[in-house]
């Protein structure tokens, strides 16, 4: 799966739209279920998915290891999700 997700990326960086949809395809879940795990709303989880996405698409280029995609996603997810529950921390 690494080389599919390598190839993925690849193809992203030339600016296939239709890699990113298949990269959106086959990392979205887990990503979604690590931020559900972490923040406890289904909503927020969808929310911070969308950000880690806007996030990972727009610096794309700066990944140098392109088989390392999913790790560097769930980390773009991990930190939105600690920034989330941060801010939660503060306004209480």
């Amino acid at each position: 799966m690494d080389q599919n997700i390598s190839l993925l990326v690849e193809r992203a960086k030339a600016g296939d739209q239709q890699a990113v949809a298949a990269l959106y395809e086959k990392t979205s879940r887990k990503a979604y279920y690590l931020s559900l795990q972490l923040v406890k709303d289904q909503d927020q989880a969808q929310d911070i998915l969308q950000d880690a996405y806007l996030k990972v698409f727009t610096s794309l280029n700066m990944l140098q290891q392109p088989e390392n995609f999913q790790g560097w996603l769930d980390t773009i997810v991990i930190n939105k999700s600690k920034d989330y529950l941060s801010l939660q921390i503060k306004s209480q």
